[in-house]
C-alpha cells in the first residue's frame, strides 16, 4: 500500500428534518483491513452505508476512494469502483434449507469421521493399528470432497 487509504471519510452528516443521524464521521480503511460498524438501532449504521454506497447524499461531509473524492456520485458509478451494497434476502433461499440440514449434517459427520481417524493415526503411529471401518469412511470422504470442490 502506498499510504493512502483504500476508503476515508471526513467530517459526515445526515440530517433527516432536525434529526442527525450522522454526526461527524470520520474514518479510514486501509486495503485488506476489516470495519466493522456496530451500534444500537437508530445509531446511523445503515445511513453511513447508504453514503457510502451514493445511495444517499451526505448534508455535509466527504467520502473518498483510493484517494478520489466520490461524494454525491451515483451508485452505480461506485459499483464500477467496486463499492456495493448487497441486501439480506433470506426467502431467495428458504427452499434450500430442507435440502441442505441432511447434507450439512452428513458433512459435519464425515469431518469428525476424519478427526478422529487422523488422532488415531497419531496415536498409533500407524494407520495399521486403526480399525478397517475408520479408514474407510474418512477416504470415501475426501474422495467426495474433491469432487465437490470442482463444482
Amino acid at each position: 500500500m502506498n499510504g493512502t487509504p483504500l476508503l476515508t471519510t471526513h467530517d459526515l452528516r445526515r440530517e433527516f428534518g432536525g434529526v442527525k443521524a450522522l454526526d461527524g464521521v470520520s474514518l479510514s480503511v486501509a486495503a485488506g483491513e476489516r470495519r466493522a460498524i456496530i451500534g444500537p438501532n437508530g445509531a446511523g449504521k445503515t445511513t453511513l452505508f447508504n453514503i457510502l454506497t451514493g445511495e444517499l447524499d451526505p448534508t455535509s461531509g466527504s467520502v473518498a476512494l483510493a484517494g478520489e473524492d466520490v461524494t454525491r456520485r451515483a451508485p452505480h458509478e461506485l459499483a464500477r469502483r467496486g463499492v456495493a451494497r448487497m441486501y439480506q434476502r433470506n426467502e431467495l433461499f428458504e427452499h434450500w434449507q430442507a435440502n441442505l440440514d441432511p447434507v450439512t449434517r452428513e458433512h459435519k459427520q464425515r469431518l469428525a469421521a476424519i478427526d478422529q481417524a487422523e488422532a488415531n493415526i497419531k496415536a498409533a503411529g500407524t494407520i495399521a493399528h486403526v480399525m478397517q471401518e475408520k479408514a474407510e469412511a474418512p477416504m470415501a470422504f475426501i474422495l467426495f470432497r474433491g469432487e465437490y470442490d470442482k463444482r
